[in-house]
């Protein structure tokens, strides 16, 4: 959520899939996107977004140095 408040147009989450396709293949990769999926709606609805659109930058606190290490 925090990617998409600041301005991204997609997230990759190929690590937590390639983790579950070898732990528990088809269905591990079916289990981490709904996982996904829910904790994206719930951190979104704790915020008061009830879309992707509604998701802005008022909606996450953040520090500026903490800001500046995830760039690097």
């Amino acid at each position: 959520m925090k990617a998409l408040a600041l301005g991204a147009d997609l997230v990759w989450i190929g690590r937590p899939v390639l983790w579950a396709l070898s732990c528990e293949g088809q269905t591990g990769v079916e289990n981490i996107i709904r996982i996904l999926n829910e904790e994206l709606k719930e951190a979104m609805l704790q915020c008061g977004c009830y879309s992707l659109k509604d998701v802005r930058e008022k909606n996450i606190i953040y520090n500026n140095d903490e800001l500046l290490l995830a760039r690097l």
